[in-house]
């Protein structure tokens, strides 16, 4: 019983352990199964030419070639995939380092604008401390001026003011003691009022003391949040570097592997087109080589032969005489 040749259609995707299985058959056995008996195969076999050989050599030159390129395809198939896996996680982590420098970025900024606003704030405040510092000064000038004019201590004159008022409103005076202790309460009167002066300077000059520490120590404050910011966002900054740095680099690389992937996949497309055009190959030498020579001859006397026995089947069914083909025919088949 003939076995079934593996047959595959041109321009089929197959593997190359597939494409082994067919040309295991091999195309003489497969074209031969169709004659008539082994010894016709036998017959034929023996008739056929030079030129057939050379043409059953071209072929399987041809189906080396295609398990060669089929096998080519498949490695270069798969490293394309490879190559696409590569180049989509190498896409994903820029993608990933971009949104981080996006981030890291919007965080300098930040961090920026906080230290000017508090640079700023820094300033109006040591400036501020330099306006009070020169307010002080002049407070301290006109209290040393008010000092020249007062005789002995201000307190004392206030004190001796005080009770002279006390005496003249609760005593009896004679005039001329009255008109002594008014003289005296004058002179004091000039005393008392300058020294008050001195008094509410030196309050002034005790808050403006004052006010130039708190501006000095809130200016500090400033300048100190200030350098912690800048500090932070210095690495921030170096980090942002670093990330785009390596954003870039994964760029660079993942545009080499979509290089590679698509030289890959171009590779394997020529070895499909060079797999498919042996096919085509394939099946124009064994269409040559079933046109020509003994083949020829061996088909056209099948197709005498069917002929002969159809008519003499026909005759025979209507009782006519047959022809001695037609009866040689008919033997042949087992029909007589």
């Amino acid at each position: 019983m003939a076995v079934k040749p593996f047959t595959v259609q041109v321009g089929t995707w197959v593997n190359a352990s597939d494409l082994r299985k067919v040309y295991e058959w091999g195309f003489r056995e497969s074209f031969m199964s169709n004659s008539a008996s082994s010894h016709g195969r036998q017959k034929v076999l023996s008739g056929l030419s030079e030129n057939s050989e050379a043409l059953f050599r071209e072929i399987n030159a041809l189906r080396d070639s295609s398990v060669s390129l089929v096998e080519q395809r498949e490695n270069l198939n798969h490293k394309a995939k490879e190559l696409l896996e590569q180049r989509n996680r190498l896409n994903e982590d820029f993608v990933r380092m971009i949104y981080e420098v996006k981030t890291l970025k919007l965080r300098r900024d930040e961090l920026n604008r906080k230290v000017k606003e508090l640079k700023a704030s820094r300033n109006v405040a040591r400036d501020a401390a330099v306006t009070e510092r020169e307010r002080l000064e002049k407070l301290k000038n006109r209290s040393v001026a008010i000092s020249e004019r007062l005789e002995g201590s201000p307190r004392r004159a206030l004190e001796e003011f005080n009770r002279l008022e006390w005496k003249m409103q609760t005593s009896t005076l004679t005039p001329k003691a009255e008109k002594e202790l008014i003289k005296r309460l004058k002179e004091l009167e000039g005393q008392v009022l300058v020294a008050k002066k001195a008094e509410a300077l030196r309050y002034k000059i005790l808050g403006t003391k004052a006010t130039i520490g708190g501006k000095r120590l809130q200016a500090q404050s400033f300048h100190e949040q200030m350098t912690k910011i800048v500090e932070e966002s210095e690495v921030i900054h170096k980090k942002l570097i670093n990330v785009s740095a390596s954003a870039s680099t994964a760029k660079v690389e993942a545009d080499k592997a979509h290089g590679a992937f698509v030289e890959a996949l171009k590779g394997a497309d020529e070895a499909h087109k060079g797999y498919v055009m042996n096919l085509v190959k394939i099946r124009e030498l064994r269409q040559q080589i079933a046109q020509t020579g003994p083949m020829a001859k061996l088909r056209k006397g099948q197709e005498v032969r069917e002929k002969l026995e159809k008519s003499g089947a026909e005759k025979l069914g209507q009782g006519k005489r047959l022809s001695l083909e037609e009866f040689k025919a008919l033997m042949e088949k087992g029909a007589i």
